[in-house]
């Protein structure tokens, strides 16, 4: 018998423990979990329509650079705010570079009929980059999402199986008010939820951490890199991820 408790960490052994354990959680939420398989163009456009990726990623680099061209992981007037999200496309681009994206994105569909992920919100901004199929681990909170998205499919999570080793499931609250993801589409500043995840790396949520530092620069207004690697490219007045 699986013990739900708040916060708490579940280790997957194998997809069968991945069932049981989201089974577990969903009958202490009164919650319902499906899998979801779509491009991250499809569930933006299904899920997050109102997105506008590339005026938040102009907001994201003129924020970041906004006292200079160059930006140090280690410079004490820094958060880790400041850094996550340049870093994170940064982390993001080599790995989907490398071997694609593997592991599913945690999306929630709350009772406010609004949806919200974490982690994945980073991964929706490649929408343009990357067009293979992803898979969503979706948690239905509103109990009608058959209903409201009739032309989808959303499949039992013994229909769909994927390689869970190393991932586990962080069941957990946004106690503190974040994440924004999760808080503001629900509706509530508090509210339980899991997370699919290999993490947590605490740099990749704090960059500040790095050691050695890591040096951001915006170059000719053009590209943005980070330690050198060209991770974001101006085109036509938009910032692109780097081919």
């Amino acid at each position: 018998m699986i013990t739900i408790n708040n916060p708490q960490e579940y280790h997957l052994e194998t997809y069968q423990d991945f069932i049981d354990v989201n089974k577990a959680i969903d009958n202490y939420l009164g919650t319902k979990t499906y899998m979801y398989r779509g491009t991250l163009k499809s569930i933006c456009q299904n899920f997050f329509p109102d997105r506008d990726h590339p005026n938040a990623i102009d907001y994201i680099v003129n924020t970041l650079f906004k006292d200079g061209d160059t930006v140090i992981s280690n410079d004490a007037m820094l958060t880790g705010r400041d850094l996550e999200k340049i870093n994170t496309f940064d982390v993001l681009l080599r790995s989907i570079n490398e071997h694609g994206i593997k592991n599913p994105l945690s999306l929630n569909y709350f009772k406010t009929k609004k949806w919200g992920t974490h982690p994945g919100n980073s991964r929706l901004f490649f929408e343009d980059y990357y067009t293979d199929d992803v898979l969503g681990m979706v948690t239905d909170y509103s109990n009608t999402i058959k209903e409201d998205y009739p032309h989808l499919d959303f499949l039992e999570l013994e229909d769909c199986e994927f390689d869970i080793s190393e991932l586990h499931i962080l069941f957990k609250s946004t106690i503190d008010g974040t994440p924004n993801t999760i808080r503001i589409p629900a509706g509530v500043d508090y509210i339980e939820y899991k997370e699919l995840t290999e993490g947590p790396y605490l740099e990749l949520g704090d960059p500040t951490r790095y050691d050695p530092p890591r040096v951001y620069q915006l170059k000719k207004s053009k590209y943005v890199t980070v330690d050198d690697n060209i991770t974001l490219e101006k085109s036509n007045d938009t910032w692109k991820f780097y081919k």
